[in-house]
This record gives structure tokens, sequence and C-alpha cells, in this order.
């Protein structure tokens, strides 16, 4: 969970153990929205379906967007983990050498 925490306070929440993503959360709402009326009337209606399209696209490029966070966190922290040993076995030799 510690990885989350590189996104920003007015994106994201932790509610019962979860992270809750504000605009996935909002966009959600919206789809269910349009949920609410028949597959046939939504699949007539060219503005419905495309809203719903959209709405998908959105929650899928905020997922990536994510993901990327997730991602460089991830890398930011082992760069450091390696830095940190690099250093040590780095102090390690230098003490071996003084003796």
């Amino acid at each position: 969970m510690s990885d989350w925490k590189s996104l920003s306070d007015d994106r994201q929440e932790v509610c019962g153990g979860k992270i809750i993503i504000y605009p996935i959360l909002l966009y959600y709402q919206e789809l269910e929205a349009i949920l609410t009326y028949p597959d046939h009337e939504i699949e007539e209606d060219k503005v419905r379906l495309r809203a719903l399209e959209r709405i998908v696209q959105l929650i899928v490029d905020e997922m990536i967007d994510v993901n990327h966070e997730v991602n460089n966190v991830s890398k930011q922290t082992r760069q450091t983990k390696e830095t940190r040993e690099t250093k040590e076995t780095r102090s390690t030799r230098k003490t071996r050498e003084t003796r």
C-alpha cells in the first residue's frame, strides 16, 4: 500500500482498507447512470453509446495513469535500495582495507 502514497490527496483516499481513486469513482457513477437504460436503447441512441464508450476509455486512462505512478514509485524504491546497498558495500570494503 505504500506505493500509493505518491498519489495526491485530492485523487485518492483509503476507505476500509481499499484505495478509492476519485476520478474513477466519478466515472463509474456516470457509467451506472447510463447503464440504467436497456441495452437496446443505448445501442439505438448514438449519444448514449458514445458517452458510454468515452466513460470506459476515461476509466482505462485513469487506471493506466495510476499504474504508471505505482511503477515509478516502485522503481524509485528499488533504486534507493540499490544505492543504499552499494553504499553499504563500499563502506564494508573500506573497513576491510583499513584493517
